[in-house]
């Protein structure tokens, strides 16, 4: 309670001498209500349609190396930062350093920093690692739980394949576009995963068998490490019903987002091979007529030479 300039907590009273312990004090507050929901999903089992649908509920999401644009000033749209990009890119180095670490340091400072940021729900990678994702319900105990999970564990193989097939296009050093910022933290991110696994940042078909035993391990840890009160398991098929109970919010009138889907990644990947294919195509024919034009230069300029020196020997 704040009354008269004193600060009370857990029945103990202090004068603070000045305004400064007043903030310091509330942000150990806001740090002790902590993240509200926790997403600890696979990516491709609906994390961008889940994001989504907690944006609408008012939730404020941290997603790691993903974000739009809001069109709107409406707090549900843009993580509640109006025509801002947030990807959280400048976050990399800490992630990378709270997957490598061997405590849990690195990580609780950045979870803590996170809440303190305003953040109330967080998700996607590396909350794939089932280590990070049960450190962090460990450590907020009042989260509620959210496994999303797709229905066939070979198309979500398939789809994943077709994402990270994507993404590997889209950071090649010979991407049309250019790797950016976003693109380049995602990719070393995932490596980072990739790496505490044993597995190939982009999978081949004879990867399933391992990359389905990795995401089946995953998700059978965490029901099994979770508290059943606290865990919802979710499919974006199921819309706002399970969801909306679960969180204690009521439905809204629009309909469950559904994102990312198989067939937007697969069109995704297909338009970014063939914006690829003839960009550098229209690259090469450019080539070939500019020194196509350098070599007839050279060449009428060698015949021109000649005919003088001809000329002048026949004289």
């Amino acid at each position: 309670l704040f009354r008269s300039g004193e600060v009370k907590v857990a029945g103990m009273e202090c004068r603070p001498r000045s305004s400064l312990a007043l903030l310091l004090l509330g942000s150990l507050v806001s740090t002790a209500n902590g993240f509200e929901v926790i997403g600890v999903g696979f990516p491709k089992t609906g994390l961008a349609s889940l994001e989504k649908a907690l944006e609408t509920l008012n939730y404020k999401v941290y997603r790691m190396a993903h974000g739009h644009k809001a069109k709107s000033k409406h707090p549900a749209m843009g993580h509640g930062h109006p025509h801002e990009m947030n990807t959280h890119v400048e976050d990399l180095g800490k992630w990378l350093a709270a997957i490598d670490s061997h405590d849990h340091e690195p990580l609780d400072k950045l979870a803590d920093e996170l809440v303190q940021r305003g953040y109330k729900a967080i998700l996607d990678v590396p909350l794939d690692l089932t280590d990070i994702a049960t450190r962090l319900v460990a450590r907020f105990p009042d989260a509620k739980v959210i496994l999303t999970e797709h229905p066939d564990s070979e198309m979500w193989f398939k789809h994943y394949r077709v994402h990270m097939q994507d993404l590997k296009v889209q950071t090649s050093r010979w991407s049309a576009q250019g790797a950016g910022p976003v693109a380049t933290a995602q990719k070393k991110i995932d490596e980072a995963v990739m790496k505490e696994r044993g597995l190939p940042l982009v999978p081949a078909e004879e990867d399933q068998e391992r990359f389905i035993a990795a995401y089946e391990k995953h998700n059978a840890d965490i029901k099994a490490k979770v508290d059943s009160k606290r865990l919802l398991e979710f499919a974006p098929e199921q819309g706002w019903g399970p969801l909306c109970q679960f969180l204690g919010q009521p439905e809204p009138a629009a309909p469950y987002p559904h994102l990312n889907t198989a067939q937007r990644d697969q069109a995704h990947l297909q338009w970014q091979r063939s914006y690829n294919m003839h960009f550098w195509g229209f690259v090469i024919v450019i080539l070939v007529a500019f020194f196509g034009s350098v070599g007839h230069w050279a060449w009428h300029e060698y015949r021109n030479k000649t005919k003088v020196y001809e000329e002048k020997a026949n004289v």
